[in-house]
This record gives C-alpha cells, structure tokens and sequence, in this order.
C-alpha cells in the first residue's frame, strides 16, 4: 500500500471514529512521514546527453581534418544563414558558408556533394536513432543572392592555399541536426550540431 493510500485511510480512520485520540491520530501520520521518507524513490533523472564525435567542431573555429589519403586541411564553418522559402512553412534554405584550407604535401579534394546533414534530438546534437538518413546540398538551388563568396563546387586546395564556398541545404523548420563534412560515403571528418530557424 502506498502513502497516499495510508494517508487516505489514516484520515478516514479519524473521522469515523471520533473515540480515536488525537495522540494516535498524530502516531499514525508519523508512521506515514516515516513510510514515505523509507520508500521515497529519487526522482528519474534526465537522460544524459550522448557525447560527441571525435570529429565535433565549433562554428567559427578551425578544425584540422585528415583523410585516409594522406591529405589534410583546416576548415572553419565561418556562418550558417537561414532563408525562408515562399510560400512554405515547412522547409528553409540554410546556406551554409565554408573555408578550406590546405596543410598536406597531398592536395585536400572537396566536394559539395561531400557537405551533408542529418537530423538530430535534444539527447544528442550529432545524432538521431530514430532518422538515420543522410541529406545532401542543393546543386540547383539559386546562389545568386548570396555571392560572395561563389558556390563550393567540385576542387582541390593545396598547402597553405584557401578556398571559400557556400553549400545550400534544404532542410526542415526549427530541427535540430549534424552538419557534416565527410569523405566518402560514411566518415564524418568535422561535424557541427546546429538548430535551424
């Protein structure tokens, strides 16, 4: 029997027997503090944020990126925009502005095809168990508007040389998700955990 069920019986116990004392009644509420200070159970804690990936970057800081290659490169996500589309309440551009820079004897090889995103949870910026898909850029979307710098398309970048670009994701309304930089298909060389507008 619980506590409140104790205390509910405790009260009802009083009221039809008013020959009770008050003694006894003031005994059986401290058996009921007592039982439930006995059996109090802590409160279920909040589930613990998973830990990011090695790869974990800062918006605005440099990251050091390596590939299986040989090559490397520093790249700073410098400015995440989000532009709302007409007529849709759903989706939003994010335009996502980058900076390469080479480090390795090896050129860095970048791609826009190589900037992707996936949706995350509050548990966790980087992942999402439940939607494990992989989104890309949007090749045809017009950059027009915001050049410069021009669009990150197809290229290398050598020791100390920089190359700048935007990629242009389309994505969901106030989600949050893991912007990637990844080589090949699955390794994840510098992710952001990021939130949408």
């Amino acid at each position: 029997m619980g506590p409140s069920l104790v205390h509910d019986d405790a009260v009802t116990m009083r009221r039809s027997r008013p020959g009770r004392s008050a003694a006894t009644a003031v005994l059986g509420l401290w058996f009921l503090v007592a039982g439930s200070n006995s059996s109090a159970t802590p409160p279920p804690s909040a589930p613990a944020a998973a830990p990011a990936p090695a790869a974990a970057a800062v918006l605005g800081q440099p990251k050091t990126v390596s590939t299986p290659e040989g090559s490397s490169a520093t790249v700073t996500l410098k400015k995440v925009s989000y532009v709302a589309l007409p007529n849709d309440g759903l989706q939003e551009l994010a335009v996502i502005d980058l900076s390469l820079t080479g480090t390795s004897a090896v050129p860095f090889h970048y791609s826009e095809s190589n900037v992707v995103f996936s949706y995350a949870t509050a548990a966790s910026a980087y992942t999402d168990p439940d939607n494990t898909n992989v989104y890309g850029s949007s090749p045809t979307e017009d950059y027009a508007p915001y050049v410069p710098p021009n669009p990150l398309r197809v290229g290398s970048v050598a020791r100390g040389k920089t190359v700048e670009g935007l990629v242009i994701l389309r994505m969901s309304l106030k989600a949050p998700y893991a912007l990637a930089l990844i080589d090949g298909a699955t390794t994840r060389l510098a992710v952001w955990g990021l939130t949408s507008d």
